[in-house]
């Protein structure tokens, strides 16, 4: 007797798409300004095309479903890696650093993320960091294996680009964060105040067919592969103006509970082995 079994135990995991807009008046006063009304509106359409490009990259990374008000953003890569934390040997993907950087954190989540790693995403302050331990620091336990690495005269100062052959990028949207928050209690919290960072582990891949990786999910667009949908508004009641309006449905999609992970609660520090 021949036994039918599953090949696989899979989680149904639902994700949301949620409406992300930007709109902004088309002043019937300020075309004078730049000479004719499609100037006018070439011009704001790039202002609000940056806006929005901006508005996106940051809820990619501190989007909460859960905690935003009333709901109304999709879940970024704080929100995902705190929701589905471990791989399928049950081992951790989020690891809170609570201190400096440590490298034998970086390759624990090597091991850890099966399907391998398309890139680091790393704030600026900290990977400036690990630039300083290759190049003048040193680790902060062991500062004499400074000695190990040479350069030539042309070469100093240069950047850790890559960890392990996987490339590190340095990302603008990667803030300041208030320690201790994003932990299953609250949203991981951006804050000028703030102590701590956070990098990531990314591996991407196209859900849609069934690739382990994170996917940008993206709807209510005019055609595949635009962002958004412009709508304009000829007349706006009570405003002497029209009206443009940039907006689509966004949201992560994660093939997999081993497509990110995430270092957290990393102070501005020396970095250990």
């Amino acid at each position: 007797v021949l036994t039918w079994q599953e090949g696989a135990t899979h989680v149904t995991v639902e994700r949301s798409l949620k409406k992300t807009y930007i709109q902004t008046l088309l002043d019937n006063f300020v075309p004078e300004v730049y000479g004719t009304v499609n100037n006018y509106h070439a011009i704001q359409l790039l202002q609000n095309k940056k806006s929005m490009l901006q508005k996106v990259e940051d809820l990619i990374i501190y989007g909460d479903l859960t905690y935003s008000a009333s709901s109304l953003e999709f879940d970024g890569l704080h929100a995902i890696a705190q929701e589905y934390n471990v791989n399928d040997a049950g081992e951790s993907l989020n690891i809170d650093e609570n201190g400096a950087l440590s490298l034998t954190n970086l390759r624990l989540i090597e091991d850890r993320m099966r399907h391998g790693i398309d890139f680091w995403l790393f704030p600026k302050a900290i990977a400036r960091r690990l630039d300083a331990y290759v190049q003048e620091g040193g680790l902060v336990s062991t500062p004499s294996l400074q000695m190990r690495f040479s350069f030539g005269v042309d070469q100093l100062g240069k950047r850790v680009t890559f960890w392990n052959g996987v490339p590190i990028i340095r990302s603008d949207y990667l803030v300041l964060e208030t320690d201790g928050t994003g932990v299953g209690s609250n949203a991981r919290a951006k804050s000028t105040a703030g102590t701590t960072y956070s990098i990531f582990a990314i591996k991407l891949g196209q859900v849609m067919q069934q690739d382990p990786g994170l996917s940008f999910g993206i709807g209510h667009t005019p055609a595949a592969g635009q962002l958004w949908k412009q709508v304009m508004f000829a007349d706006l009641e009570d405003y002497d103006a029209a009206g443009l309006r940039l907006i689509g449905y966004y949201g992560l999609l994660d093939g997999s509970s081993m497509c990110k992970a995430r270092i957290y609660d990393i102070t501005v520090s020396a970095v250990f082995p």
